[in-house]
């Protein structure tokens, strides 16, 4: 491991994570391809879109690094929301109500109004009955969300290197010519996933995911070889 590298490491183990971020930054500018300085860069750093981003670019440099993936997925996922009850109101004290008796005309007037509804269940009973239920057929659902990947260049960049996932959870990657796209099928909770280099030193990249038609995420980079990069799960 180069001597730098160790130093930050050390340094971000010490509590110094001002100068393991100078240190890293150095490195990165020498190499931005430099897989372990992006992956520490995102140990050095708070704010949960710049540690994204940073584990964005030690994936599009090793698509194959499972622990950058697995806590890039865990920064996608959204805090558990906790709802405060009010508590339970106990119902208010009710005296029993005093019981009337009933009078011998009531009495009376009550059989006659069981006679009436007796004669009239008799009278309107219908002839037959059908034994077979009617089903009414419930309309088709698709649990798929259309899933568009979208590159562009930024102030004349034509050339771009991705990274993306793709339906079945797998990774690709490819060199392009820019405008690039590509649309997939995917299932809610599968895990979107598109960085794009620029592949010049001029210029810059900016990539898209759309859902459904609708701009998901967005992310746009400028300069020589930078990175822009989007990612989500899908339907949440």
């Amino acid at each position: 491991m180069p001597d730098n590298l160790q130093q930050a490491i050390d340094a971000l183990q010490a509590g110094d994570k001002k100068r393991a971020q100078g240190l890293l930054s150095s490195i990165i500018q020498a190499n931005p391809r430099n897989e372990m300085a992006w992956y520490w860069m995102a140990r050095t750093v708070d704010d949960p879109e710049r540690k994204k981003e940073c584990l964005a670019r030690v994936l599009a440099i090793n698509p194959d690094n499972q622990q950058a993936a697995r806590e890039l997925l865990q920064l996608q996922q959204p805090a558990p929301i906790e709802i405060e009850r009010p508590p339970a109101q106990q119902p208010a004290a009710t005296l029993p109500k005093k019981k009337k008796a009933m009078s011998g005309r009531g009495i009376a007037w009550l059989i006659i109004a069981g006679l009436m509804i007796f004669l009239g269940v008799l009278l309107c009973r219908p002839g037959k009955v059908s034994d077979t239920p009617e089903h009414t057929a419930l309309p088709t659902v698709s649990s798929g969300y259309t899933v568009k990947y979208e590159v562009v260049g930024v102030s004349g960049s034509n050339k771009a290197s991705v990274t993306y996932e793709n339906a079945q959870d797998g990774t690709e990657q490819r060199d392009i010519m820019l405008p690039w796209s590509k649309t997939y099928t995917m299932e809610r909770g599968t895990f979107a996933y598109i960085s794009a280099q620029n592949d010049h030193e001029y210029g810059g990249v900016a990539c898209r995911i759309y859902v459904d038609g609708v701009e998901w995420k967005h992310s746009e980079s400028k300069g020589a070889y930078v990175i822009a990069s989007c990612s989500g799960s899908v339907g949440r």
